[in-house]
């Protein structure tokens, strides 16, 4: 006589092993190595962007022959003085946007090269002025109406005229004033608006003429 076969017991299912996480291991950072060249000051650390090409003066520690001047990525022709400066002209292209520059010393191989330094590029003054008008006659124009932005009051002003203590006229046209930056060199142009700083519309004065029915 046989025995029955066993009955399975539905409730039995397979738990499979816990596998607790494993902490991430942060390796241990390699510390950076000193640059074996010291880049201790630049001169001047500060200009104005949009200025014309500048020497830059570079004082520091075992400065050789080998090395070259560069500013963000662009090597510079550059003047070897002793182990200790070095000078370089900075182009114009390099400063025409306002930011910062990072400033360093190189060697053509980049094995040798020193830490950096920033050169600080800042927005040049502008004319606080709006140009609103002009007066003159048909083929020459005397005089620009400009509108102080701080004050909105107005002043006439012609060619050689300095406005704020700073900036030359140096033309008139029906479509801008330009000026010169006595100090930086730099010019700057101003449209010709019809519309103050205070939103209403301001008139452009007539322009003078020479009457041709003078005699009665």
């Amino acid at each position: 006589m046989s025995a029955p076969e066993a009955g399975r017991n539905i409730f039995v299912y397979y738990e499979p092993p816990k596998v607790e996480p494993k902490a991430p291991v942060t390796p241990t950072p390699t510390p950076t190595p000193t640059p074996p060249v010291l880049l201790a000051n630049i001169s001047p650390a500060n200009v104005f962007a949009k200025t014309a090409d500048f020497p830059l003066e570079i004082s520091g520690d075992k400065i050789t022959s080998q090395l070259r001047v560069v500013i963000d990525n662009t090597e510079l022709p550059t003047r070897y003085i002793g182990p200790q400066q070095l000078s370089a002209s900075v182009p114009a292209s390099l400063i025409a946007n306002p930011g910062n520059r990072q400033v360093m010393l190189r060697s053509a191989d980049g094995k040798v090269y020193s830490n950096t330094l920033t050169l600080s590029v800042a927005e040049a003054p502008k004319p606080n002025y709006n140009y609103i008008g002009i007066i003159g006659t048909p083929h020459h124009i005397d005089t620009a109406i400009l509108q102080d932005k701080n004050n909105k009051e107005t002043l006439n002003v012609q060619r050689g005229d300095l406005l704020g203590g700073r900036f030359r006229v140096t033309s008139i046209s029906e479509k801008e004033v330009v000026v010169v930056d006595s100090n930086l060199k730099i010019k700057h142009s101003l449209s010709m608006t019809t519309q103050g700083d205070r939103g209403n519309p301001l008139q452009r004065p007539t322009p003078r003429v020479d009457s041709e029915d003078d005699e009665p």
